[in-house]
């Protein structure tokens, strides 16, 4: 096996040196270089600069399988209050409202995440 470990200065750089981390992991593992390369996606872009919209998210991520889609629903809304580009954040209630029969809010949803990740990658 392999294991790395990486210092954050701030709260705010726990993302970025995660990221770092998995690179550095994936190659330690046997991924070659050129893949590592080309697939590595910074944890930040992939997901948000906050990492307490990014703790909500995984809440309700958690909380769909032991609660359901309509306990996840204020927690994901948490997320985008903390941060409100984060798509992902926008694309989980959609597929809740998806399920408690809601398209209209989930569409809304789901065109706001598409927006969001458009913007994200300069398209």
């Amino acid at each position: 096996m392999a294991r790395e470990q990486v210092t954050a200065a701030r709260t705010e750089r726990v993302l970025t040196a995660l990221g770092k981390a998995a690179a550095m992991l994936r190659n330690q593992l046997g991924e070659s270089l050129s893949s590592v390369q080309k697939f590595d996606v910074p944890l930040v872009q992939a997901t948000t600069n906050s990492l307490e919209a990014l703790k909500a998210h995984s809440v309700a991520t958690r909380i769909v399988d032991e609660k359901g889609d309509d306990a996840a629903i204020s927690l994901e809304k948490h997320a985008i209050e903390l941060d409100p580009n984060f798509a992902e954040a926008y694309a989980a209630p959609g597929v809740n409202y998806h399920n408690l029969n809601e398209p209209s809010l989930a569409a809304d949803c789901f065109k706001k995440a598409f927006e969001l990740r458009e913007s994200r990658h300069g398209t």
